[in-house]
């Protein structure tokens, strides 16, 4: 993905945001039709930001991993790792503490 993607995704978002404007105000004085045709474009307009926040993901992750490339470093982290919260060394995912309504179980 490259920046002229993201940008052209972005633009494409602004555009419909402003052709819709007009049929939500229609709609709110009682177009049916406007709502339908507003209903449309914000599907629309709700994919287009999937996919521009896919996009932006991805030439995140590909920027990372050619500066780790560059480095000569990976970007999985060490087997064995202190955590920064408890200080314990822990291995993998599964060694993290469960959480429990929202908070972090110590």
């Amino acid at each position: 993905m490259a920046y002229n993607e993201i940008t052209a995704l972005w633009n494409d978002i602004r555009t419909l945001m402003q052709d819709v404007e007009a049929d939500v105000y229609k709609n709110s004085e009682g177009n049916a039709a406007a709502g339908v045709r507003a209903r449309a474009a914000l599907r629309r307009i709700r994919a287009l930001s999937s996919t521009l926040v896919k996009a932006s993901t991805t030439t995140d992750k590909a920027a990372r991993a050619a500066r780790l490339a560059a480095k000569g470093g990976t970007s999985a982290p060490p087997d064995n790792f202190i955590d920064d919260d408890s200080g314990e060394h822990i291995q993998g995912r599964d060694a993290r503490p469960k959480s429990r309504g929202g908070v972090r179980a110590l």
